[in-house]
């Protein structure tokens, strides 16, 4: 949008933003993750405010290990937590 016009272009910490809560419900945890980790606005000094470049890469590495985990998890599916949780409770109870 800067390219048509200098006043279109955007504030990087808006496109962050946008970005995160674009992802929707199922990166909740993420963002909240994200969002307490990383410096969303430029702060004083020698604090860099978090790129779009690397929000977008986190993103990418979070659903590269949310995929992997839901494989593992059909493969192997009494090493999943959630599978595995019942079976050790019904045998305490």
């Amino acid at each position: 949008m800067a390219e048509l016009h200098p006043s279109l272009k955007l504030p990087e910490p808006f496109i962050v933003q946008k970005f995160l809560q674009g992802l929707g419900s199922g990166y909740e945890v993420f963002q909240t993750t994200f969002n307490q980790t990383h410096d969303i606005i430029p702060g004083d000094g020698d604090e860099a405010a978090v790129t779009f470049n690397a929000t977008s890469l986190a993103a990418i590495n979070e659903e590269r290990r949310t995929i992997s985990e839901q494989m593992l998890s059909v493969k192997y599916p009494l090493l999943s937590y959630q599978s595995f949780q019942p079976q050790i409770l019904s045998r305490l109870g």
